[in-house]
């Protein structure tokens, strides 16, 4: 609840205030195929810019470095234009990896470049993206629909996650019980390691399932309980084990 919240008021923001999002020594990655950096921010005016042009990969292909630059904003084009002063470009050689090949470009007086924003005021991505939807929506999706009109795994995987995450203390401290009772003082660093790798690979487990949440032959649903009923057993079976054999 409180991400999707967050989505929506990013939006609304960029929205009444395109410029809000750009901040001073934070890397800008929201555009697609370019990313920013900006020494200082003055209300509209920018000092210090540099812009990458980035091919698919990320790959920066070209960069810009400005002294300043003005920002104004078309919200009927949704773009983000800077002017920029006393630009500069770079190039790279075929290969943009090969630093060494860099070679000066372009220079201009005054360069608008601009940056579409329509990606970030669209909300909705926000409403299809599962993992951040309420409960109660995620329930409506899932029992609402006509069967067969949607692939429902992906949602029914999601509803798995969170029952099982909600499980995921019980089942720590199923485990962390007997180890505690059977291990002693000196070896309370084994102890600990135990733990930490318990956790470590319950939340694999968990993450794998989820990396095959549209694969329906896959059965995701079944297999992100897995790690809560294979370590629940655990659990138990060292729970009884201390009590056949109390210290």
């Amino acid at each position: 609840m409180g991400m999707t919240k967050f989505k929506y008021i990013f939006a609304d923001t960029v929205k009444n205030n395109p410029t809000a999002f750009i901040r001073a020594q934070e890397p800008i990655t929201q555009f697609a195929d370019k990313s920013l950096y900006v020494e200082k921010k003055y209300g509209n005016t920018l000092e210090g810019i540099y812009i990458w042009d980035l091919d698919p990969s990320g790959v920066p292909l070209r960069s810009l470095r400005a002294d300043r630059g003005i920002i104004s904003a078309d919200l009927q084009a949704m773009t983000l234009t800077i002017t920029l002063f006393n630009a500069r470009q770079e190039d790279r050689a075929a290969d943009p990896t090969r630093i060494d090949q860099i070679e000066t470009g372009v220079k201009a007086a005054q360069l608008p470049i601009s940056f579409p924003i329509r990606d970030m005021l669209d909300t909705s991505s926000i409403s299809n993206n599962i993992t951040i939807l309420p409960l109660q929506e995620l329930h409506g999706r899932l029992f609402q629909q006509s069967p067969g009109t949607t692939n429902l795994i992906p949602l029914l995987t999601e509803l798995q996650r969170r029952t099982v995450f909600s499980l995921a203390c019980f089942t720590f401290v199923l485990v962390g019980i007997p180890l505690a009772i059977s291990t002693g003082r000196k070896e309370t660093a084994i102890g600990c390691l135990i733990s930490l790798g318990v956790a470590v690979v319950y939340f694999l487990m968990v993450i794998t399932a989820m990396a095959l949440k549209d694969n329906a032959s896959a059965y995701p649903e079944l297999i992100v309980w897995l790690p809560t009923i294979l370590f629940q057993g655990l659990g138990f079976w060292l729970l009884a084990k201390v009590n056949a054999h109390p210290a």
